[in-house]
């Protein structure tokens, strides 16, 4: 059986290298050499390999229970973790969808928008606007609202259509002439990760953020790799001093050690309140 790697050129690359365990930061291979796991992983591993805390966290719950089905049902873990979540998460995201992985967290957050506006009578309210060079995931949904590229290219057919800005002023343009048509925004905030480690400031992502609110438009933050302490706070969003209508979460959320996503959300009655809010305090 061959079994095909993500992210590689199977007919060019050499061997995969063979990892035998982890400790810490490194891994080590099954010839004897230690390495410096400098990606963490697809930066996932937050807190080190086989961290022995986690293992054993891990082990105790899987002798209790591993999965019950959760359309009707809730168990204490996740119960647990929705509360400790909501001590790091700003106070008006108060809903949360739980997954598997970064694009499915994202693909939950883009039909949340877009269900947001269906539901009241506004279909209409259905594309979603994403930032050039982004990258969101791997699934079709996420895909479609990443930059185009060669790898891409051969899906184009099943991506969706979306809509795609270059800066403030671009992104200003666009929902002036097309805000009745616009879901929402979704953004890396800070650091376009797979996109190059591209860089920009918070008071881009602030003004990100402005526009949509006062354009009728949900912001969606893809906190995915920039969550949990990477970026020096606890979510990227926090240098801005901003809160995002919706936030992906994945990656750090586990450390690596298990595949899980949170989508979370404000309550459909404080996203409406938004606009004025902002209005508001601009007059303050």
């Amino acid at each position: 059986m061959k079994i095909w790697h993500p992210y590689t050129q199977e007919g060019i690359d050499g061997a995969p290298i063979e990892i035998e365990r982890g400790e810490g930061a490194y891994l080590f291979t099954r010839d004897g050499r230690r390495l410096i796991d400098a990606i963490s992983s697809w930066w996932v591993n937050l807190h080190g390999h086989a961290h022995p805390r986690i293992a054993d966290a891990i082990a105790a719950q899987a002798r209790k229970l591993e999965h019950v089905i959760f359309a009707g049902f809730t168990h204490e873990p996740a119960e647990e973790l929705s509360a400790r979540l909501a001590k790091f998460l700003p106070p008006s995201l108060t809903r949360i969808f739980f997954s598997d992985n970064g694009s499915t967290a994202v693909e939950v957050a883009m039909k949340m928008a877009v269900q947001y506006w269906h539901n009241p009578g506004r279909p209409e309210k259905h594309r979603i606007v994403s930032l050039e060079h982004a990258h969101h995931g791997d699934t079709i949904g996420a895909m479609s609202v990443s930059d185009d590229s060669p790898f891409t290219e051969a899906f184009r057919s099943l991506r969706i259509p979306s809509l795609r800005v270059r800066g403030a002023d671009d992104l200003e343009r666009m929902l002036a002439s097309q805000h009745q048509e616009i879901a929402a925004m979704i953004v890396e905030p800070l650091v376009q990760g797979a996109g190059g480690m591209l860089v920009y400031s918070a008071e881009l992502l602030k003004r990100y953020r402005e526009l949509c609110a006062a354009h009728d438009v949900l912001f969606i933050a893809d906190e995915v790799f920039t969550g949990f302490g990477r970026t020096g706070r606890m979510f990227a969003c926090e240098h801005a001093g901003i809160v995002p209508d919706m936030m992906c979460l994945s990656k750090g959320l586990t450390g690596g050690f298990m595949p899980l996503a949170a989508t979370v959300a404000a309550a459909a009655s404080t996203i409406a309140m938004i606009p004025s809010m902002l209005a508001f305090l601009a007059a303050c």
